[in-house]
């Protein structure tokens, strides 16, 4: 098999996992897997073992990428903002990182579930910490706690990107924040 350049064969799987996993969910097989990273078969096996190590540590390689973490100023609404256009950063370059995150740790899914529950946390916690801190500096006066807030605001934001990517409209992660910022806000 021809091999593409740069990459080495074992990340190279884990794209092509995660792209195949996000396309077609547990149905991709090894042999789709490898043909997609273009190696041999074997190949797949010498570096994970199995498929379902395979789509685990791709999804984990993921988990690792999405560190949007929260920007080094002590203003609560910028380690917000710094979020949310981290997660839009995020997925605007390969739309499959969305579509493994909403499939990964669905009910039945139990060979990714461990790692897609990881990502959502991941983005939960980072979430949760800023706004609880907006919260605490009276920015957010919605009495609801931060992980209910969070939650929802999780869950719109991964809509709203998946929305937009069907539709083939362009992201802009800090019109997407600006609008996010302005609902939480009621301003």
């Amino acid at each position: 098999m021809r091999r593409k350049r740069g990459a080495s064969a074992r990340e190279r799987l884990l794209e092509a996992a995660l792209k195949l996993f996000a396309e077609r969910g547990q149905d991709a097989s090894v042999e789709e897997i490898a043909r997609q990273a273009q190696v041999a078969k074997g190949t797949v096996y010498y570096h994970f073992g199995n498929k379902r190590q395979l789509l685990q540590q791709a999804l984990e390689a993921e988990l690792e990428r999405l560190v949007p973490s929260p920007t080094s100023s002590t203003d609560p609404l910028e380690q917000l903002r710094a979020v949310i256009e981290g997660l839009a950063q995020w997925t605007m370059g390969r739309p499959e990182r969305l579509r493994a995150l909403l499939l990964a740790g669905q009910p039945g899914s139990g060979l990714t579930a461990e790692a897609g529950h990881q990502l959502r946390d991941r983005v939960l916690h980072l979430l949760q910490r800023a706004l609880a801190l907006a919260q605490a500096a009276k920015l957010i006066t919605n009495p609801a706690p931060s992980e209910l807030i969070a939650v929802a605001l999780f869950g719109a934001l991964v809509h709203i990107l998946d929305y937009w990517q069907r539709q083939g409209r362009p992201i802009n992660p800090h019109q997407l924040s600006t609008a996010f910022l302005d609902f939480i806000l009621r301003r």
